[in-house]
C-alpha cells in the first residue's frame, strides 16, 4: 500500500509511545510514514477527538480507519 499511500498512525497514545510501536513494527520506515498522537488532538465534551487537520493534507483525499467515527473530526 505504501507505494500508492501515504500511511499515517495517528492514536490517543502519546506521540513517543506510537514512534515505537510503528519502530518495532517498521524498524526500515518502508511502510509509515509518520505517526501522531494524543498531542494532536482535541478535548471536547464527547472525549479526545483526533483532529485531521494536523495532517495537513487535502482533507478530501484522506481514508480514516477508526472504529469509533465520533473519535475523528475533519
Amino acid at each position: 500500500m505504501r507505494k500508492r499511500y501515504e500511511l499515517v498512525v495517528f492514536s490517543n497514545r502519546d506521540t513517543t509511545f506510537i514512534e515505537s510501536v510503528c519502530f518495532k513494527l517498521d524498524p526500515n520506515r518502508q511502510y509509515f510514514s509518520g505517526a501522531l498522537g494524543s498531542e494532536s488532538a482535541v478535548h471536547t465534551m464527547h472525549g479526545i477527538v483526533k483532529d485531521m487537520t494536523y495532517l495537513n493534507r487535502d482533507l478530501s483525499k484522506i481514508v480514516v480507519i477508526e472504529k469509533n467515527p465520533k473519535h475523528v473530526e475533519r
